[in-house]
């Protein structure tokens, strides 16, 4: 709780930062001032280390790899790959610890791996993995997990195979040859469950087909699963969640066709969940949803299972996800918020519709949240959670074009947050980022093209007359590169830190007598040191790094 002294302090202190500390949805600095697009609309932005870093074009060095510092506004180009105005196709990029990893194309036209350093904004060819020819390809499958990134790869030896990265050059190895010799197996990495500490994948060999496999990250930890489709068949494995300490997925039989299977990582604990007796067809579009999982099959049939055919039941009879048909439904396509499910399907059959709906695991609770666009074809896309709400992007009856929107989970409270783009063209807000509190995300607007643009909210206070202020801390170093130490007689409860835009950045409980800046940028915070007795102080700290 916060008293008026406080809330006055820490506005007052808002009003007087830099100018770009307000409160709304604002363009930033572009990284090529005019009309063309800086960053394309399906550019991959990553948060690290308090900066961005993306996919940019400054118009000099083509598309590459730069970093953005919001603290300094400024852009960086980390590493001209592909020398000159030619563009180095970077595409799936993925965090790993402190490194991003991503495949690239030199002058030669030959795909690598390459890593980002995100701590020292350096960049590093990771491993040329094909002296003679491209080590990536387009089938090129990534999933980053704590037992390092796993991904796919043809060395020009072993054909297109399973192999694991921890960042550095000399842990960048093959994991394993599942198909011997140089034949291929083309893994495509599903899903990481961290309670097995295991990594879902499908592998074709010629003995076998294409079927599911296991790994945890070691030569003999990566196996077969099961043999779902007896033969040299091709079973369709096509989509997988992990949910507990199961993985969920699709897999094709000459007996049930596809259906949901379930495993617990070993083949004796991998069974079917539901079969062809049921009138279950062609399921697709699996999401994880507490300890079940939610599915469509049949066309435009949602459904939730428990594990078990008795437990897998009917929520609607008429949706169609977003994007109808989609395989492996995409994670910008549902949030869980507050334990409910809400995405964008249709459910007038045409799949051109697509409102915004909810679940909460039930028939009844299943429902359209709100129309869109009412009396006209909605287009709900990009659902992303920030601060306990949903941001989206949506096709409305606002001009008819898609612009930002907000919900709290509300239908009188699923609004357009803002109209970036006036006019009759539409900003298409999309890459949703989280940094330092605030939500990052790329617009197109008029003569200016595809951009970077932030929204932060203001922080909330309530007031209680029995809190007062004091001034009975010592804070030292101040200003200070990396940490403070904090002397008091007095016993802390809780310790709040806030940026300049009045956002808490860092929240400690318990008494604390120093505090690690290590993960946040340089600038101006405002320290709020609550004592046991309800008083608190309130300290201008200043970091340099």
């Amino acid at each position: 709780m916060y008293n008026l002294l406080l809330k006055t302090i820490l506005w007052i202190s808002v009003f007087f930062c830099v100018s770009h500390c307000i409160a709304q949805v604002q363009p930033l600095k572009e990284l090529y001032p005019g009309p063309e697009s800086s960053l394309d609309f399906k550019t991959s932005i990553i948060s690290a280390n308090g900066k961005l870093f993306f996919t940019g074009n400054d118009y000099i060095s083509g598309k590459e790899p730069f970093v953005f510092d919001p603290q300094t506004d400024k852009y960086t180009l980390l590493m001209d790959i592909n020398n000159g105005n030619s563009s180095s196709g970077i595409f799936s990029s993925k965090l790993f610890n402190d490194f991003i990893i991503f495949p690239a194309k030199d002058s030669k036209e030959d795909y690598e791996l390459y890593a980002t350093n995100t701590k020292f904004n350096s960049v590093i060819l990771l491993k040329n993995i094909n002296a003679n020819s491209s080590g990536i390809s387009d089938y090129y499958s990534s999933i980053s997990t704590p037992l390092g990134l796993f991904f796919t790869a043809d060395d020009g030896k072993n054909g297109e195979e399973l192999w694991i990265t921890d960042g550095t050059s000399i842990n960048t190895i093959l994991l394993k040859d599942i198909e011997v010799g140089k034949m291929s197996s083309f893994p495509e990495l599903y899903s990481y469950n961290p309670i097995l500490k295991k990594v879902l994948f499908a592998a074709t060999t010629q003995s076998k087909g294409r079927e599911y496999y296991i790994s945890d990250g070691t030569p003999l930890g990566t196996y077969l699963l099961k043999d779902i489709n007896p033969g040299d068949l091709i079973g369709d494995t096509r989509s997988a969640c992990s949910v507990d300490s199961l993985f969920y997925f699709i897999a094709e039989d000459d007996k049930d066709g596809k259906q949901i299977w379930k495993s617990d990582g070993t083949q004796s604990g991998t069974t079917q969940v539901t079969n062809i007796s049921s009138q279950f067809n062609n399921p697709y579009s699996l999401i994880p949803f507490g300890n079940k999982c939610l599915f469509f099959a049949n066309g435009q049939q949602f459904y939730i299972t428990d594990g078990s055919l008795t437990g897998t039941i009917l929520l609607s009879n008429s949706l169609i996800p977003y994007p109808p048909g989609f395989i492996n439904f995409n994670t910008q396509s549902w949030v869980n918020l507050n334990n409910k499910i809400y995405f964008a399907a249709d459910q007038t059959s045409t799949g051109e519709n697509m409102e915004l709906f909810v679940t909460d695991g039930t028939k009844d609770g299943t429902k359209l949240l709100k129309e869109i666009f009412p009396g006209g074809n909605a287009y709900v896309t990009n659902l992303f959670k920030f601060n306990n709400k949903i941001y989206f992007s949506a096709y409305g009856a606002h001009k008819e074009r898609e612009e930002l929107w907000s919900s709290d989970g509300s239908n009188e409270n699923t609004k357009l947050l803002a109209d970036i783009n006036p006019g009759n063209e539409p900003s298409y807000p999309n890459n949703f980022v989280i940094l330092d509190s605030c939500l990052y995300f790329t617009a197109d607007v008029y003569l200016k093209g595809n951009e970077l643009f932030r929204y932060c909210e203001s922080i909330t206070t309530s007031v209680d007359d029995k809190l007062y202020t004091s001034k009975r801390a010592s804070i030292y170093p101040n200003p200070t590169s990396n940490t403070i130490n904090i002397i008091t007689n007095n016993e802390i409860s809780k310790i709040q830190l806030f940026n300049c835009l009045g956002v808490q950045v860092k929240s400690l409980e318990g008494n604390i007598d120093q505090l690690n800046f290590d993960n946040l940028n340089k600038g101006i915070y405002y320290l709020v040191i609550n004592y046991i007795d309800k008083s608190n102080d309130i300290e201008k700290l200043i970091l340099n790094k």
